[in-house]
Formats: structure tokens, sequence, C-alpha cells
């Protein structure tokens, strides 16, 4: 899996926690509620992927790794488009 890969999938299992957390209610089985915040942990550690690639396609262009730049550029503008 690639830098815009994992930012793609902790973009989806944030919105799928959030969206589980908003419908909570006070009555709401406390294994809901763990289970969303578990799913949250999960995508925080893609987002966290996502940041490590991001810095290492910049790393990579500041020491004129241009052919690693210019592909990931391109895979990094389809994930955030």
């Amino acid at each position: 899996m690639n830098g815009p890969e994992h930012y793609a999938v902790a973009e989806q299992i944030a919105m799928a926690a959030r969206s589980m957390l908003e419908r909570a209610t006070p009555n709401t089985n406390i294994d809901v509620q763990r289970q969303a915040l578990a799913l949250a942990g999960i995508g925080q550690v893609h987002a966290t992927l996502a940041l490590v690639a991001a810095t290492a396609v910049q790393d990579g262009y500041r020491l004129g790794d241009f052919e690693t730049h210019d592909e990931s550029t391109r895979a990094w503008k389809g994930a955030i488009s």
C-alpha cells in the first residue's frame, strides 16, 4: 500500500468512525462506541503512514530523486483531489 492509498483509507475510516459516533446516543451499546474508537485508531495508523510516505517523497525531491518524486506526486494528486 502506498502513501496515497493509506491517505484514502484513513479518510474513509475517519468518516465511518465519525458516522458511528454521531449516531450514538446515551443508550448506545458501549461495544458500538468502543468499535468506533478502535476504528478511529486504525484510521490514525493509516494517516500516520500516509504522512511518513509524503515526507519520504519530499525528502527524495530535496535529494534530487526526481523520478520517484514525479511518480509519487502523480499518486498524491490523485489521492487528494
